[in-house]
């Protein structure tokens, strides 16, 4: 009794999914082409919008590490205008020394 079940179940599903399969209208070429190509410029929307997204963040790394950098560089410049400075006086004062000697 329960085989019998089963067995009639699963005929009903069979005959089931053959109804279903030939209800279905085969598509026509110029429908799955047109489909084909929707779906590629689906796929090549996405990516455009990835690359922009990735493009925009590329720049604001870019933009964020130039200012580290140019940042960088000018604590170097007041480095090494303070030790000109440094070295200017203190040239002057040896100038001044070999003069005094000279004299």
């Amino acid at each position: 009794m329960n085989q019998s079940i089963i067995w009639i179940g699963a005929a009903l599903v069979l005959g089931l999914a053959i109804l279903k399969m030939r209800r279905r209208k085969p598509k026509s070429r110029i429908a799955r082409i047109r489909e084909g190509i929707e779906g590629v410029l689906d796929e090549a929307e996405d990516r455009r919008t990835d690359l922009r997204k990735r493009a925009a963040k590329m720049r604001g790394e870019a933009k964020k590490r130039l200012q580290e950098e140019a940042q960088a560089l000018e604590s170097r410049e007041k480095e090494l205008r303070t030790r000109l400075d440094e070295l200017k006086i203190e040239a002057t004062k040896l100038f001044e020394r070999e003069k005094s000697k000279a004299s």
